[in-house]
């Protein structure tokens, strides 16, 4: 099967705010259907209207899914939180956790559709370009586990923010190179 999704893109990121409802998981539980917690997550998230109960105070209506607080990078356990996000400088309604997304550099991946299958692809993409670093920019960066996220919306891609770190020891070209 063939993985279809955009070229990763280097971005400087301006960061932002969420909220939402958050989960602790890790991979492992992920892979098994009866421990999994993300998709009940967004069962509930939607189910509970989080959404319009958020609207108020949100940022064009977008949607996000952040990954945070990684305790042993790709390895550990994680945060997972189904959110808004939030204007700037707007306060959320003290039942939903809030999290900050910092700014920084991050490489986007898309793939085309809106539902789950287009993030697993992004995932997918993720992991291959994090495992096999065949992409110029694989050579250059790696992961920095500090918060990545899923931005939905659009509705031709989904897109997932990577948090990225330069390499040490790499020396980058000079800007306009």
């Amino acid at each position: 099967m063939t993985i279809v999704y955009t070229q990763p893109l280097l971005v400087q990121h301006p960061g932002f705010m969420a909220s939402g409802i958050e989960v602790r998981t890790s991979n492992t539980e992920e892979s098994d259907p009866a421990q999994a917690r993300i998709n009940r997550q967004w069962h509930q998230f939607y189910r509970q209207g989080i959404p319009l109960d958020l609207s108020a105070n949100a940022e064009n209506g977008r949607v996000v899914g952040i990954y945070s607080h990684y305790e042993n990078g790709a390895h550990g356990h994680y945060t997972v939180l189904a959110g808004v996000q939030l204007r700037r400088g707007v306060a959320s309604p003290p039942e939903y956790v809030t999290i900050k997304v910092s700014a920084g550099e991050y490489i986007v991946f898309k793939a085309p559709g809106f539902g789950s299958r287009a993030v697993i692809t992004c995932w997918s993409a993720i992991w291959d370009f994090s495992s096999r670093g065949e992409h110029e920019l694989a050579g250059r960066y790696e992961r920095a586990f500090t918060a990545d996220f899923e931005v939905y919306g659009d509705p031709e891609y989904v897109s997932i923010y990577v948090s990225v770190k330069r390499k040490l020891g790499v020396r980058l070209p000079p800007a306009g190179v």
